[in-house]
């Protein structure tokens, strides 16, 4: 029987659903690449997406397609998937999450060091915003050090994210230190209870075990650490027959998601 990972809920209870991206109102653009690609095997990447079925996990509300997507299976979905926007550092969503962290966190009287994390980075933009308008100005200079840590699984976006970031941290002199690990987030690298701030914007819905993730961000997020997730809200997508975005794992609501950080032992 198929089980809902254990963060979200019992699976004693799940409610089944054909699987959005294989149905005949799929659109011709993402068919075509599900379909004119294979992994490292030889199967088709649609015939490895198709086979999923998308359930409801029942006590959170979350839908999530099982059996889970191993890390091989995103991996190359990941080096076809060409779903990312293109943002810039004068966009509107990377100036206002910055806002809004830099207010949520007091950053202007932040004092010692600090270390943020962006799962799922892109191209670099918010971390670059952030670090140039509420970091790298006299308003924050009770900051002793700030390290940017950017983890991007496509290997289009990590080189772009790589150059911006290093624009960055040449403009600090030093005193900002940024890398890029171009992989999932799986907190490889971060040493545990040493990040204040774990950001991410339309990523939860590709991550195929949401309580595997959440785990990760117990373990490296000090204590009183924050969280920032932006995803789209898509969990009455399957009711009206609609796709959107590629390969999306789970599909949230307001209420399933905070469900799952309270379970998980998380303040909202």
């Amino acid at each position: 029987m198929a089980r809902c990972p254990s963060c979200l809920g019992d699976a004693t209870r799940l409610a089944l659903h054909g699987h959005l991206e294989c149905a005949p109102f799929h659109a011709q653009s993402r068919a075509r690449l599900i379909t004119g690609h294979t992994f490292t095997n030889g199967t088709p990447i649609g015939d490895i997406v198709c086979q999923r079925k998308l359930y409801e996990c029942t006590v959170s509300g979350v839908f999530i397609y099982l059996p889970l997507f191993n890390t091989s299976e995103l991996e190359t979905m990941y080096r076809v998937y060409d779903g990312q926007n293109t943002l810039s550092l004068t966009h509107f969503r990377p100036n206002e999450q910055a806002a809004m962290i830099a207010s949520a966190m007091q950053l202007s009287s932040w004092r010692g060091p600090l270390h943020i994390v962006e799962a799922g980075c892109a191209g670099g933009h918010f971390l670059a915003v952030l670090a140039k308008s509420h970091l790298l100005n006299e308003t924050a200079r009770a900051v002793t050090s700030v390290s940017l840590s950017c983890f991007e699984a496509d290997p289009k976006m990590a080189p772009a994210a790589q150059k911006l970031l290093g624009q960055v941290q040449s403009m600090s002199k030093g005193w900002l230190q940024a890398r890029v690990v171009r992989s999932l987030f799986t907190g490889v690298g971060l040493q545990p209870a040493s990040v204040d701030l774990v950001s991410s914007s339309h990523v939860l819905e590709h991550v195929t075990d949401p309580c595997t993730y959440v785990q990760v961000l117990r373990t490296v997020l000090r204590p009183r650490g924050y969280v920032f997730t932006e995803l789209p809200l898509q969990s009455m997508d399957h009711k009206h027959r609609w796709v959107r975005g590629l390969f999306h794992a789970t599909f949230w609501s307001s209420a399933s998601y905070n469900a799952m950080m309270e379970r998980s032992g998380f303040t909202l």
